[in-house]
């Protein structure tokens, strides 16, 4: 005889079974997804087989520094990126692609999981194109490095609604161009931008309109071929922009004028052919101005009109024909301060009076580094200048083969420089060496006749092998006094 209390057993162990399905399949299914997720440590390497994260702390919810690896060809899935969820506490965070693995998006499904995090980088993905709201809204976050991720274009809104993002990294990317609307709005804090070393070619007008409180712009090694004002519309704020090796030609008049606040300039290693008279407008603050390995020949004499403040300028290596006195007035103070930094050397200067200030300025100034500069400045003589000087007085002027022996003892020779730029059978000599007084100006050039042929001047190395040094010297002086002398006949 069977007894009741075994059937009632039997009967509770067939129904329990039943009971927790039909709870399952009611109303429950997306708790239990959430409890599934949470319960997988994003810091337990030893659980992942696509991105593995070493994290300053193992215990859910207490890490707070976390290295992540994609280390899988198999990109991460959508769980591994709520999992992030049992670490809320991450301020730090990194992403590094391993080779052989893959990751093509930025993990904003990630990002949106860590409400306390400050800065984030991403790096050796390859992206395509940066989605609107890349970095989730973080309401906290400082720095964002996206640099190395092969980035190709940036949607509307890329980067917005990030009010305490000082930092953005977009550099050594594959970016073709700027568009109008990838960065904000509501980007308050971000005061650093750098987009360097991308393939940036072109940059929308209002591009950067909502970064009012923008210091420093990184656009160095592109392709940019034109800026206009309105490229920076809406930089009030910017101190620094570097524009190092592009290749802009013309620098065009009120270029700067939406960045009044601009403190330092850099333009070395464009291809700049013109500098219009008011390219500077505006820039009252400026203070470092490089316009260094370009191919500029005249400078306006109101090219640095309004910017006084200007204590470092580096014009080496243009093709820079002269620089007058009146387009550097308004930095001649500076140039007799001490804190002044000039550099002109490079330059196809003629050795004119329109040089002449510089003799001034090297009397005057206590500045070593600005004294320097102008001693080793060298200039080209004009052969009819030095030609008619020479037959004047019957010097001989010392051929190149030469060079060696006499050492720049006699400070004058003929042009060692058979380059682009420099005339054949000029004379090269250092500029503070010819006194002032006696320098050619440009009218006196074009009327002094030319009756000695460059065979006169420049005799064979066997007639001056046995000249000696003390003579090279003097040869020197004596040019100087007949350059002088034909300067009074012509008058």
């Amino acid at each position: 005889m069977v007894r009741p209390w075994y059937l009632l057993l039997l009967l509770a162990v067939l129904l329990i079974p039943d009971a927790v399905v039909s709870k399952k399949k009611h109303g429950h299914h997306k708790h239990g997804y959430d409890d599934l997720v949470s319960s997988v440590n994003v810091c337990d390497s030893q659980h992942q087989q696509i991105l593995c994260c070493f994290c300053d702390s193992f215990s859910p919810g207490t890490a707070e520094d976390a290295n992540c690896w994609v280390c899988n060809e198999r990109p991460p899935g959508n769980a591994i990126w709520d999992s992030f969820s049992s670490q809320q506490n991450i301020t730090h965070i990194s992403f590094t692609v391993r080779p052989g693995s893959s990751l093509s998006i930025i993990p904003t499904r990630a990002l949106s999981r860590l409400p306390k995090l400050t800065t984030v980088k991403v790096q050796y993905a390859i992206v395509a194109e940066v989605p609107s709201f890349a970095l989730a809204n973080a309401s906290l976050l400082r720095e964002a490095t996206l640099a190395r991720n092969q980035i190709l274009s940036l949607r509307p809104s890329a980067f917005a609604n990030l009010p305490m993002l000082s930092t953005l990294d977009l550099s050594e990317n594959r970016l073709s161009s700027v568009p109008s609307d990838a960065f904000g709005p509501h980007l308050p804090e971000l005061r650093r931008l750098f987009l360097d070393r991308n393939n940036i070619s072109a940059v929308a007008d209002g591009a950067f309109k909502h970064l009012t409180h923008l210091e420093e712009l990184e656009l160095n090694s592109n392709e940019l071929t034109d800026i206009q004002k309105n490229t920076f519309l809406g930089l009030q704020s910017l101190k620094r922009i570097d524009l190092r090796s592009n290749r802009l030609v013309v620098l065009r008049d009120g270029t700067f004028l939406e960045t009044p606040s601009l403190q330092e300039l850099d333009m070395d290693e464009n291809k700049l052919e013109l500098v219009e008279p008011k390219a500077f407008e505006g820039l009252h603050r400026l203070m470092r101005l490089r316009l260094r390995d370009n191919k500029l020949k005249l400078l306006s004499d109101s090219t640095f009109v309004g910017v006084n403040n200007v204590h470092f300028l580096d014009l080496r290596d243009n093709d820079l024909l002269t620089l007058t006195a009146t387009a550097v007035e308004p930095l001649r103070r500076n140039l007799k301060n001490v804190t002044m930094s000039f550099y002109l050397e490079g330059n196809n200067l003629v050795c004119d009076c329109r040089l002449a200030w510089m003799h001034d300025v090297h009397n005057e100034t206590a500045n070593e580094r600005v004294r320097s500069s102008l001693e080793e400045l060298k200039c080209r003589l004009h052969r009819d200048m030095a030609a008619a000087a020479a037959a004047a007085v019957g010097i001989t002027l010392l051929p190149t083969e030469d060079t060696e022996e006499q050492g720049d003892d006699a400070g004058l020779r003929r042009d060692d420089y058979e380059e682009e730029g420099h005339s054949g059978g000029d004379v090269v000599i250092h500029l503070l060496q010819i006194p002032p007084e006696v320098l050619p100006c440009p009218e006196e050039r074009r009327v002094l006749p030319l009756d000695v042929d460059e065979e006169t001047l420049f005799t064979a190395e066997e007639e001056v092998s046995g000249v000696s040094g003390a003579v090279k010297e003097e040869a020197v002086i004596v040019l100087i006094a007949a350059l002088s002398v034909a300067r009074l006949v012509i008058s």
